[in-house]
């Protein structure tokens, strides 16, 4: 019963308010009217059937008065006229002044051969309003057919400017009016690095890729149980100087590997234990990832450097990366996973910090 509830309630919040006010009025009427029918108003048939002329009456079906059902007609008619008059002249209009000051930017990112059949700019939901923008970030130029990367500094250099090139098309628009919305398929620290520079200065919305459906997805609250990640090797590790950090949330990050391509420094390890492509679609359950994340890293203030790695899904690196504040986090590499190279995690990005850039740290 539980279950049947929540999809009522998701599908009223995710269809019906969707809805233009005009349609709603509309669909009132259409309800209002047809209830009315449905009592048998103006309806008189008789049907004769078999050798004895049996029959059947629809009329005989009116249990309601006449008046009432005449009463629901009228409702539905002045419910149907007062959408179509008056509500939606007022709906277009809001619609117009709407699209003329709001902006809706639509960061694109592609960084894996992986080819999509739409993008990202083609699948913005139709409830954000405003002129559209649209900011490709092609890394594709420097990844091999595996979707190994094969230049990691020329690929780092299509992420730099993103933050200046969204406050280049909206600098005369009021950030209110401002949509970022964010989909891509890149690498893990390309991700998390163009996260962390669009940061939280826009309303930012996210897309990800369904590869089951072969589609884009928004990444929005969906009224699901929200689940923990496990957290464990902190208190061993808050007195280090350089600490391991490993995030696990669509598949279990490679342990041993890390073990032997940082050999000696203690291993933090957030476990999701619900390893699976499609545990992350619930805009509410990343939001917990992020609020644990966060005291994780801060927790680690007394270091040095942070090695990171995390096996997550795009949308989810992405919202971990916003969440990151260098200002109150230790200097943080992020390290892209190979598994058949050795060491695995040949190379990452430094997160930037005041007075630098991101770059290139090579594990050597």
């Amino acid at each position: 019963m539980k279950e049947i509830l929540l999809a009522g309630i998701d599908y009223f919040k995710t269809k019906m308010l969707r809805l233009s006010s005009a349609t709603l009025y509309v669909s009132v009427g259409m309800f209002l009217m047809s209830s009315a029918l449905s009592m048998g108003l103006f309806i008189d048939i008789d049907l004769a059937y078999g050798p004895l002329g049996g029959g059947f009456n629809i009329a005989d079906r009116q249990t309601w008065p006449v008046g009432i059902q005449y009463g629901l007609l009228i409702l539905g008619l002045i419910s149907i006229g007062y959408g179509l008059i008056v509500v939606h002249p007022r709906h277009l209009k809001r619609v117009e002044e709407a699209t003329q000051r709001q902006r809706v930017v639509v960061v694109d990112h592609r960084g894996l051969t992986f080819a999509v059949n739409k993008t990202v700019f083609e699948s913005v939901p139709p409830e954000f309003l405003g002129r559209r923008e649209e900011i490709p970030i092609d890394q594709t130029p420097y990844v091999s057919g595996n979707s190994r990367v094969d230049d990691p500094e020329k690929s780092l250099e299509e992420v730099l400017h993103i933050r200046r090139d969204i406050d280049s098309r909206v600098k005369a628009v009021d950030k209110k009016d401002v949509t970022v919305i964010y989909g891509g398929l890149a690498s893990v620290p390309f991700t998390f690095l163009t996260g962390y520079l669009i940061d939280d200065d826009n309303d930012v919305e996210v897309l990800d890729w369904d590869r089951f459906k072969g589609k884009w997805f928004h990444i929005k609250s969906k009224g699901e149980e929200v689940r923990d990640a496990v957290i464990s090797g902190l208190k061993e590790a808050e007195t280090a100087e350089e600490v391991v950090v490993a995030v696990s949330i669509s598949y279990k990050a490679d342990l041993p590997a890390l073990a032997k391509a940082f050999p000696g420094l203690p291993l933090v390890h957030m476990d999701s234990g619900d390893y699976q492509p499609n545990n992350h679609w619930d805009k509410t359950q990343q939001q917990k990832w992020a609020e644990q994340f966060v005291p994780l890293i801060r927790a680690l203030g007394g270091a040095k450097k942070i090695h990171l790695t995390i096996a997550a899904q795009n949308s989810v690196v992405f919202t971990l990366g916003r969440t990151y504040d260098r200002r109150n986090c230790p200097p943080l590499c992020l390290y892209q996973y190979e598994r058949d190279e050795d060491p695995a995690y040949p190379w990452a990005v430094e997160m930037p910090r005041k007075g630098s850039s991101a770059q290139i740290v090579w594990n050597k």
